[in-house]
């Protein structure tokens, strides 16, 4: 393989795998908000995005936050 296709490859191999971290992040953070507020998974990933909206982040940096919080509760705007 020509090196210019080989870094192409790898670029995308690259964005897949953070595309799939992101993706397993915001599967987290739905089945949390999900249990924690008594939720089909819809409706919590619903709650995700309108924060996310709201926030003018994406939707994995919200997730994220709802993964790691430290003490366990949603950050605020989620309800």
């Amino acid at each position: 393989m020509d090196p210019s296709r080989e870094a192409a490859a790898d670029t995308a191999v690259r964005q897949l795998q953070q595309a799939l971290d992101s993706r397993v992040v915001i599967e987290q953070a739905k089945g949390m908000i999900a249990v924690q507020r008594g939720l089909p998974l819809a409706d919590a990933f619903e709650q995700l995005r309108s924060e996310a909206r709201r926030r003018r982040q994406s939707i994995h940096a919200v997730a994220a936050e709802v993964v790691w919080a430290h003490d366990g509760a949603l950050p605020r705007g989620i309800s």
